[in-house]
């Protein structure tokens, strides 16, 4: 999840943190109902939001390689 100080430098507005936010209730109420499929649906129609926004807007960060366990 993005801290709203990260979703700002990013340049996500007040409505766009809104709707991740709204995205992220729907996953949580799915996992508290048991709603495995549900919730996986919801966090995959937020991850795909997520990176369609970042590619147009910061595509030298979609282009970096992410290292696991390095620092």
């Amino acid at each position: 999840m993005l801290t709203r100080e990260f979703s700002l430098s990013l340049g996500y507005s007040a409505q766009e943190r809104a709707v991740q936010l709204r995205f992220l209730r729907r996953v949580l109420e799915a996992v508290r109902k048991g709603d495995a499929e549900g919730a996986r649906q919801s966090m995959a129609r937020l991850v795909a939001g997520s990176a369609s926004y970042l590619a147009e807007r910061r595509p030298e960060l979609v282009s970096q390689k992410v290292k696991w366990g390095q620092t």
